[in-house]
């Protein structure tokens, strides 16, 4: 699961509020509202729509409307609010468990592992390419890009710079996806999220799924609300997106059957694509935060832990497998030492990190 859809790493969202909601449920309210406001007024109920019957009931001319649309945008802004857990996780993929959403998740899961697949056939075909290239004499092929290089060994020059830009298109591909196969999921946003939530705090055995509240109850207000700020983008793509998507069916359906009107359903459809393009790229953004949130702050959970700090890499790895035996319910656990009381009397959780 999602932090970004479940368990919040920041248990901040109180203070907030006002503006979380104001960013990712109102103005994505507003715009579906407005769009179903200038089909209905530009006549999609009755003989189709048209600019003059647009121009007749704006806003301006028509301000009951107006207002009806208004508390429709921030009456669908409170009732929808709640829903924003399942809405990401739906877009990340984490479906009911029926047998059609499981045929659709495996088929669309599969297609993700082909291409992972693909992605590391190219590389590696790339690779035979660039090492059937002859060598030049100082063995550095970056010789053929230079002013003589160019100019002697031109073709040689295009096969270099070709297979980089292949190398780069799939090394991409290939590292948007976890290392973890059977964590995959039917989704681009889901697979993008997925692959940092199982990344932070890897490298030191601090999952983030696992340890996120006790991050969270410690970290750096400044890094906490940079991450809020990165998870409010990707949620609000998001909501962006299904809003677009829901406008575009609702458009289908009003204008279906008045002939060529029904391509303005397009319109809703692309930038719903949009959208949920801008939510994988936000996620990566808030990924990477999430990340670094964890590497930045780990030492003031073991400072308010009372743990020592730890020697090296090999002994905080040590150190953080006996925590989770410890505070995370687990049958077995490999007794530690702690800290002295007086090493830790009157010490704030900034100057533990300062001192970290």
């Amino acid at each position: 699961m999602s932090l970004t859809s479940g368990a919040d790493p920041t248990l901040g969202t109180g203070a907030s509020i006002g503006r979380y909601f104001s960013v990712v449920s109102v103005v994505p309210s507003v715009i579906l509202v407005g769009w179903i406001y200038a089909l209905v007024a530009a006549g999609a109920l009755s003989d189709g729509p048209t600019l003059k019957q647009l121009v007749d009931n704006n806003p301006i001319a028509q301000p009951w409307y107006a207002a009806a649309a208004l508390a429709g945008a921030v009456g669908l802004a409170v009732v929808g609010h709640p829903i924003q857990f399942a809405l990401v996780q739906f877009f990340e993929g984490y479906w009911p468990d029926s047998r059609l959403a499981r045929g659709i998740r495996t088929k669309m899961v599969m297609g993700h592992l082909r291409r992972v697949q693909l992605a590391h056939s190219r590389l590696d075909e790339a690779r035979r390419r660039r090492a059937a290239l002859p060598q030049p004499d100082s063995g550095d092929l970056n010789e053929y890009l230079g002013p003589k290089g160019l100019t002697t060994h031109e073709s040689a020059a295009r096969e270099l710079v070709d297979t980089q830009a292949v190398m780069d298109s799939w090394q991409r591909t290939a590292g948007a996806y976890p290392s973890n196969g059977l964590a995959t999921l039917p989704t681009m946003l889901g697979n993008t999220l997925r692959k940092h939530e199982l990344e932070a705090g890897a490298a030191f055995h601090l999952p983030i799924l696992k340890w996120a509240t006790h991050v969270s109850m410690v970290a750096d207000p400044a890094h906490t609300r940079y991450v809020n700020d990165q998870r409010t983008q990707v949620d609000l793509a998001v909501r962006v997106s299904a809003f677009a998507y829901i406008a575009a069916a609702i458009t289908f359906v009003l204008l279906w059957a008045k002939g060529w009107p029904v391509l303005l359903a397009l319109v809703p459809y692309l930038a719903g694509y949009v959208a949920y393009r801008g939510a994988v790229v936000a996620a990566n953004g808030y990924g990477a935060a999430l990340r670094a949130w964890v590497d930045l702050n780990r030492f003031r959970v073991y400072d308010q832990l009372g743990m020592p700090v730890p020697a090296d890499s090999n002994a905080e790895r040590a150190q953080n497998d006996s925590l989770e035996d410890l505070l995370l319910g687990q049958d077995v656990y490999k007794s530690g030492p702690y800290r002295a009381a007086t090493e830790r009397k009157n010490v704030s959780p900034t100057q533990a990190g300062n001192k970290a």
